[in-house]
C-alpha cells in the first residue's frame, strides 16, 4: 500500500502534543523526584532523540530513558517513565488483606493460574498477601489482582506476596488521559507475548525480516535514513503474533568494524495497530538502546554484562546476521488496522484477544488526583511475560509454539 493509504489509517500516538504535555510535567520534576533531565543525543552518531530522567531516590530504577522523533518527544518519552515508576513505587490504592480463596467468596479475582511465572510451585490460595482493586477492560466491573504484581517498589527486602509471578514494569504507562494511558500499557504487554513467542520459534525468524526498501510510513523512513546516513545496520522482524496486533523487533549495529569501541548490537520493540507507529516504536527504542549502553547509566547494566557482549567473535556474527541477511517479507504484508484514536486502538487490541478466547485483562489506575498525568498498570492474563526476565517460566502460549 502506498504513502497515503499508510497515513490514512494512522492514529496519533498521542492525544496531546509533546511540548503541551512537558509543559504540564517540567513544574512537578522535583515532586516526582527528578533532579536532572539529561540529552544523551550526542553521545551516539545517529541523532535520534534520546533524553534520561534522573531519578536518586528511586525505589526500582533511578534512570529512565525516553526516545522520539524530536526533542519534545524524547523529553516527554524520559519523563513520562519517571512518572510511571514515581506513581507505581508509593501506589495510594484501596488494598485488602486475604487469602485467594477467601477474598474470591465475595469478589471477583484474577485467574491466578494464568500470569506469567518464574516458579513452577503450585500458587498458595490460602495464604493472606495484599491485593490491589482493579476493573476490567470490558465492562469497568471489578477484578481484584495480587498487590506484587501492581507496585514498582523493589527495595529489598521485597513486601510480602505469592512469590511466584514475574514481577516487572510490563503494562505499566501513562498519558495524557485514562484511554491513551491503558492503550499504552496493553499495547506492551501484547508487544512482549509476541517477542517471546518469536524468539521461541526460530524456523520463522528469517522469513518474517521486513525488507526495509518496502517501509511506506513517512516518520519511519526518516527514522531508516537516519540509520543509514550514520552508518548503522538495522534489521527488522514482523513478529506480530497470531492476535494479529502489529508487533516489530529491531536491531542496529554499526556496518563497520570498529574494535576500538566494540559496541554491540542494540535492540528494540514496538506494537501497536497502526503498524507505523509500532515500527517507528521499535525503530527509536533500539536507538534508545544503543545510547543507554553508550551512556552506562541503566542501573542494572554491571561491568559483566558489557564484557559478555564485547567478544570479537560474538560482534562480527551479529554484524553478519544484521548485514547479510536475506529480507523476504514486505511491509504491507503487515496486518493494517483502521484506527484513529486511543479508544479505538483499545478496541481494536481488546476485540483480538477476545478472538484468540484469551481473558479480559484488569487495569488499576495509580492516577495521582492533583498531578497532570494517568498512570495505568494493565495486567493480562494468558499473554506471555518477557522470556530474558530471570526466573521466567514458558505460559500455555510459549509451551504451544515448541
Amino acid at each position: 500500500m502506498g504513502q497515503e493509504g499508510e497515513d490514512q489509517h494512522r492514529a496519533p500516538a498521542h492525544a496531546v502534543p509533546s511540548v503541551q504535555v512537558l509543559d504540564r510535567i517540567l513544574p512537578h520534576m522535583k515532586r516526582l523526584g527528578v533532579t536532572r533531565l539529561a540529552d544523551l543525543t550526542g553521545l551516539d552518531c545517529i541523532g535520534i532523540p534520546v533524553y534520561a530522567a534522573h531519578r536518586p531516590n528511586a525505589r526500582s530504577l533511578a534512570v529512565t530513558q525516553g526516545k522520539g522523533a524530536t526533542i519534545a518527544d524524547a523529553k516527554v518519552s524520559a519523563l513520562m517513565e519517571a512518572v510511571e515508576l514515581s506513581y507505581a513505587e508509593t501506589p495510594v490504592l484501596p488494598l485488602r488483606l486475604a487469602s485467594a480463596d477467601d477474598l474470591a467468596k465475595s469478589e471477583n479475582v484474577i485467574d491466578l493460574e494464568r500470569l506469567p511465572r518464574i516458579s513452577d510451585h503450585p500458587i498458595s490460595r490460602s495464604k493472606p498477601v495484599l491485593w490491589a482493586e482493579g476493573k476490567a477492560l470490558s465492562d469497568d466491573h471489578t477484578v481484584w489482582v495480587p498487590y506484587e504484581l501492581v507496585h514498582m517498589d523493589y527495595t529489598l527486602p521485597l513486601q510480602p506476596g505469592l512469590g511466584c509471578f514475574l514481577m516487572s514494569s510490563t503494562g505499566l504507562a501513562s498519558g495524557s488521559s485514562v484511554d491513551e494511558a491503558t492503550c499504552q500499557a496493553l499495547a506492551e504487554t501484547l508487544e512482549r507475548d509476541a517477542v517471546t513467542l518469536w524468539k521461541r520459534n526460530p524456523s520463522i525468524m528469517a522469513s518474517c525480516r521486513v525488507d526495509l526498501h518496502s517501509v511506506t510510513d513517512p516518520t519511519c523512513k526518516a527514522l531508516l535514513d537516519r540509520f543509514d546516513a550514520a552508518g548503522v545496520a538495522c534489521a527488522v522482524w514482523d513478529v506480530t503474533s497470531d492476535l494479529g496486533i502489529p508487533a516489530f523487533f529491531a536491531t542496529i549495529i554499526d556496518r563497520q568494524d570498529d574494535t576500538r569501541r566494540g559496541l554491540q548490537a542494540a535492540s528494540g520493540a514496538g506494537c501497536h495497530p497502526a503498524r507505523g507507529i509500532a515500527l517507528s516504536r521499535a525503530l527509536t527504542e533500539a536507538a534508545q538502546s544503543r545510547l543507554t549502553l553508550i551512556s552506562g547509566a541503566r542501573d542494572d547494566r554491571t561491568r559483566d554484562y558489557y564484557e559478555a557482549r564485547r567478544n570479537a567473535e560474538t560482534l562480527r556474527s551479529q554484524r553478519a546476521e544484521i548485514v547479510e541477511a536475506d529480507t523476504p517479507h514486505r511491509f504491507d504484508q503487515v496486518p493494517l488496522h483502521q484506527v484513529r484514536s486511543p479508544r479505538d486502538s483499545l478496541n481494536c487490541m481488546l476485540a483480538a484477544l477476545e478472538r484468540a478466547g484469551l481473558e479480559v485483562p484488569v487495569a488499576v489506575d495509580l492516577s495521582v488526583p492533583d498531578l497532570p498525568a494517568t498512570v495505568i498498570r494493565v495486567i493480562a492474563p494468558g499473554l506471555e511475560g518477557t522470556s530474558y526476565a530471570p526466573g521466567y517460566r514458558p505460559g500455555a502460549r510459549a509451551r504451544k509454539v515448541l
